[in-house]
């Protein structure tokens, strides 16, 4: 998603604010910041202390 500008993020049918979370979204995952395996990782009761 990162090698993709907004402008072709844009012409695929995104908003402009859902282009700039996909982006943010796959450098957090690349930077390492956002852990998408950890909550796989919790137990029942502590995932759903998970916000959002």
């Amino acid at each position: 998603m990162l090698a993709l500008d907004e402008a072709r993020l844009r012409a695929a049918g995104l908003t402009r604010q859902r282009a700039r979370y996909t982006r943010a979204v796959a450098a957090a995952v690349i930077d390492g910041s956002l852990d998408l395996d950890g909550p796989a990782r919790l137990d029942d009761d502590a995932a759903l202390l998970l916000p959002g």
